[in-house]
């Protein structure tokens, strides 16, 4: 498996927050693609400009954005074909159990709370890469 593949996407409104993931998930994985955007329209953009050979591997979406929220945008993609196998992840400052619940019913497959400190920052650098392998590999089967 070739780690140099793998593409991670990054949606959130806090610059700095996506910024050091994004430095994070660097560190530990050099070769890997981060794309980040500050905001849901940008991304799905993005999204529409994506052939179906260089889909990203996982995406994080924070969940309380401006204009569209990250549960918007998930739904979005989540009931695009060429989109609907993705993993996604959404964090958030705000987990509650309905948010929680929301974002699994429209297809997430994960949801967190942001990272506190940096420790946990690198945890969770390490479980999106774990994600990203993995959906990786399943792609290659």
């Amino acid at each position: 498996m070739s780690n140099s593949d793998l593409v991670v996407v990054i949606v959130d409104d806090n610059v700095a927050e996506s910024r050091l993931m994004s430095e994070v998930l660097k560190e530990n994985m050099p070769d890997m693609q981060v794309h980040t955007f500050k905001n849901c329209q940008d991304a799905l953009d993005a999204f529409q400009d994506y052939s179906i050979y260089d889909v990203p591997h996982v995406v994080v979406l924070d969940h309380r954005m401006p204009q569209m929220n990250g549960t918007e945008l998930l739904n979005i993609l989540s009931a695009h074909a060429n989109f609907s196998d993705i993993p996604m992840i959404v964090w958030t400052g705000y987990l509650d159990r309905q948010v929680e619940k929301q974002c699994i019913d429209e297809g997430a497959l994960m949801v967190r709370s942001k990272p506190r400190n940096f420790q946990e920052y690198c945890n969770f650098a390490k479980e999106i890469t774990y994600i990203a392998q993995h959906a990786q590999a399943q792609i290659m089967e």
